[in-house]
């Protein structure tokens, strides 16, 4: 990860926290995401950016991909979902993984965020690419690699297409019987092939 970034405004030392440190550091994240991308962006360039110490943004935040999600409205913590993830039996890890994202869009205020934000994605093609790099690297691909084997990078992208797909027609066609089904049955259609991807292939 790259720790270049922007220096701190001239004449001004790191700020210690107050009541405007979060927004300044959003701020200072949606800045060097926009400037960056999410990949070569780094605490040390956000916090040098916000005239905060690093310690700082870690601890608003944590780790990085959830300061991404804050700065972008994503209602959910990456870091957490990731870590849940992981934690299950790697058998189960598809069905977890349909049951997560379900839980981000299965309430009003995180549909609604998540549509504008899919809608964003179409119209904005720098944004669009900082999101690529987030789900393929700092999401799905960190579960296929805990996964290990081969084609790792084909069976991440694969994921992401199921996870769109399902979110697409459920959430934003609003196509019936799927918008109707019950959480836990799509759980059993979906995780299946979730986890076919996740698993290592046969050489």
């Amino acid at each position: 990860m790259s720790t270049d970034g922007v220096g701190a405004p001239p004449g001004r030392g790191r700020r210690a926290a107050g009541s405007g440190t979060r927004d300044r550091i959003l701020d200072a994240a949606r800045a060097e995401f926009a400037e960056r991308g999410y990949l070569a962006a780094s605490v040390r360039a956000i916090s040098r950016r916000a005239a905060v110490d690093p310690a700082l943004v870690r601890h608003y935040f944590g780790a990085k991909s959830n300061l991404f999600a804050a700065a972008n409205d994503i209602p959910a913590q990456p870091e957490r979902m990731v870590a849940a993830v992981l934690a299950v039996p790697p058998e189960q890890r598809g069905e977890h993984l349909v049951r997560s994202f379900l839980a981000i869009w299965d309430n009003p205020p995180g549909r609604q965020r998540m549509r504008a934000l899919v809608a964003s994605l179409t119209t904005q093609p720098a944004e669009l690419d900082r999101f690529r790099e987030f789900l393929l690297k700092e999401i799905f691909g960190r579960v296929v690699a805990a996964s290990g084997g081969r084609e790792q990078e084909l069976r991440a992208s694969l994921l992401v297409s199921q996870i769109f797909g399902l979110v697409a027609v459920r959430f934003i066609f609003e196509a019936e019987p799927l918008v109707s089904t019950d959480v836990e049955d799509v759980v059993r259609w979906v995780g299946p092939t979730l986890q076919r991807y996740l698993d290592p292939p046969e050489d």
